[in-house]
């Protein structure tokens, strides 16, 4: 059949945005914030990922490479993660086979966004299998993906138990064929 061209909704959106945070300047991902203000990088050494923006980096699909004095305003950050999210939901698409309400495929795009594809096909893997797909067991691989480095963060699982939230959420009904 015809590959389904799923879109994240609005909410979907609003929950990334709300843990992305915009920054208009380049700054480390894993240099902590000074009173709720991340450092823009210097050009000094790198310990996370360089991301700018509502968390655009290098790795993702918009073709902004970032350099040392880049700035964005909130408008061209908002452009940047719609192309950005757009792997994302393709690669959502290309990776599930059974029907998905809006809420899980907002809850999946999300999930890819901050893990990448690789992560998302062993997540989707119990939904995938069988006639029924194991939905509940994907819902619960969510809380294995809460560490950076090695080191569990309090952030990725404030985002993994919001994506769970998500995958819940709302209609129940397979998104709509865009």
């Amino acid at each position: 059949g015809t590959m389904s061209t799923h879109k994240i909704s609005q909410a979907g959106l609003d929950f990334i945005k709300g843990f992305e945070s915009f920054v208009g300047y380049v700054y480390d991902d894993k240099r902590h914030a000074v009173k709720g203000k991340y450092p823009e990088w210097d050009g000094g050494p790198v310990w996370g990922t360089l991301t700018i923006g509502y968390g655009h980096t290098n790795a993702a699909k918009h073709p902004l490479k970032i350099k040392l004095g880049l700035r964005v305003t909130e408008a061209e950050a908002c452009e940047i993660l719609d192309v950005d999210l757009d792997e994302c939901e393709s690669d959502v698409n290309a990776c599930t086979t059974k029907a998905l309400t809006q809420g899980q495929f907002d809850a999946l795009v999300s999930f890819t966004f901050n893990c990448g594809a690789g992560n998302l096909k062993t997540l989707v893997a119990p939904v995938n299998r069988g006639e029924r797909g194991d939905y509940a067991r994907t819902r619960a691989n969510f809380d294995h993906y809460i560490r950076s480095k090695g080191e569990v963060m309090r952030g990725l699982q404030r985002r993994r138990d919001g994506e769970q939230v998500l995958w819940d959420a709302g209609d129940q009904n397979p998104p709509t064929e865009i």
